[in-house]
């Protein structure tokens, strides 16, 4: 059962994504490029350098700016343990796009727009 839960909330998430894309593109903070890169959460073929190009070409990319590092620092503090969620919140502040994100306590903020 759980199982199952956790398949149609992958697939739930996965629509999301889609949609945001057909409606204007997707955009991630440059940490996430580093997360990916370097966390190995995904499976794919060749280096990590092309698929860090891969997607570079089919995203935008939203940098840290000294405004995101600020807001990052002024996320409450059960919003996540992770710093890069706080910088990856704080560039969805910063840009005025809604964060898609499976995290319950990151959901729960109530500054942030999120998909799940």
């Amino acid at each position: 059962m759980a199982c199952q839960r956790a398949f149609e909330a992958l697939e739930k998430g996965r629509r999301r994504i889609r949609s945001s894309a057909r409606q204007g593109g997707i955009a991630i903070s440059a940490i996430t490029l580093w997360e990916l890169a370097t966390h190995g959460r995904l499976n794919f073929a060749g280096t990590v350098d092309a698929f860090v190009e891969e997607i570079s070409s089919r995203t935008a990319i939203r940098p840290i700016t000294v405004k995101v590092a600020i807001l990052a620092n002024q996320l409450r503090a059960n919003y996540s343990g992770d710093p890069c969620d706080h910088l990856i919140g704080a560039t969805a502040l910063v840009e005025a796009l809604p964060l898609v994100t499976k995290d319950r306590n990151i959901r729960s903020c109530k500054q942030l727009q999120t998909i799940w």
